[in-house]
C-alpha cells in the first residue's frame, strides 16, 4: 500500500541553479580562477568538492587540502547569503504545492529528500517548513557528497533516513527526482521513481514513469499506475 510521496529539492521544489553559479563564479574570481558557464554545465550536479577540484585542475592550479577546504566554506557560506536574501516563497516551482496538498488528502506522508545541508534554510525561506512530515538530509559530519551503491549519487543517505525514520518499505513510496542518479537510487530501494527531466531520454527510459517538467506531474496519474505495476509484480 503506497505511504508516501518524496521530492527532491533541488529541480523539483524549486530551482537553485542560479545561486550556486553566482556563488562559485564569486569566490573562485576571487582567488583569480576562472569559472564559466560551459564548465558550470558540466560540474552542477556533482558535490562541491568535486567541483573546486576538476576546477582547479582545470585551470592548473594545485590541489591542496587547505585550498580545497577555504574555497567550499567561502562558496557555501555566499550562498547561504543569497539564499537567506533572495530565495522567496514565489520561487516554489509551479505545481508543487498542489502534489503536496493532494498527497496530504489522500493521507500519504510527505517527505522532503535532499542532499543538501542547507536544505532547512531553504524550505524555511520558501515558506514550506511546516510542509513536509519528514525532511531528509545528509548528518552534519557527513560530507557534500555520499557515496553511493550505484556510484556518485548524495541522494543514499537521505533515503535510508527516511526509511529508518519512518518505518516504511521502498514499496510503499513513489519518489519524483530529476536526476539520473537519483532515480536509480529510488529504483535500487525498490521506490516507485518519476522521473521530470525534459533533456534527456535516457533518464526518463531509468524511471517507472516521466513527465517533461514539474507543472506537468499528475498525482492521481502516477499513484494509478503505481498500483498498476504493483499488482503485477
Amino acid at each position: 500500500m503506497l505511504k508516501a510521496v518524496l521530492l527532491n529539492l533541488d529541480g523539483i521544489i524549486t530551482n537553485l541553479s542560479r545561486f550556486h553559479f553566482l556563488a562559485w563564479k564569486s569566490i573562485f574570481s576571487q582567488h583569480g580562477i576562472v569559472f564559466d558557464d560551459e564548465q558550470w554545465s558540466q560540474l552542477q550536479n556533482h558535490s562541491r568538492t568535486y567541483i573546486i577540484k576538476q576546477t582547479l585542475e582545470y585551470n592548473d592550479i594545485e590541489i591542496t587540502d587547505e585550498l580545497v577546504s577555504q574555497i567550499d566554506s567561502e562558496k557555501n557560506a555566499l550562498y547561504q547569503t543569497l539564499i537567506q536574501n533572495e530565495l522567496k516563497p514565489e520561487d516554489v516551482n509551479a505545481n508543487i504545492l498542489n502534489i503536496i496538498s493532494q498527497a496530504k488528502s489522500k493521507d500519504l506522508k510527505v517527505c522532503l529528500i535532499s542532499h543538501s545541508k542547507n536544505a532547512e534554510l531553504i524550505i524555511e525561506r520558501l515558506g514550506l517548513a511546516r510542509a513536509f512530515d519528514f525532511v531528509c538530509v545528509p548528518g552534519k559530519d557527513v560530507q557534500d557528497a555520499i557515496t553511493s551503491l550505484i556510484g556518485s549519487s548524495p541522494v543514499t543517505e537521505s533515503i535510508v533516513n527516511f526509511l529508518t525514520k519512518s518505518g516504511f518499505s521502498g514499496n510503499e513510496c513513489i519518489g519524483i527526482e530529476n536526476t539520473s542518479d537519483g532515480i536509480e537510487e529510488y529504483n535500487l530501494y525498490n521506490i516507485f521513481s518519476v522521473c521530470v527531466n525534459n533533456f534527456d531520454p535516457e533518464v526518463s527510459k531509468k524511471a517507472k514513469m516521466s513527465y517533461h517538467s514539474v507543472v506537468d506531474i499528475n498525482l492521481d496519474e502516477i499513484i494509478f499506475k503505481y498500483y498498476t505495476v504493483n499488482s503485477q509484480e
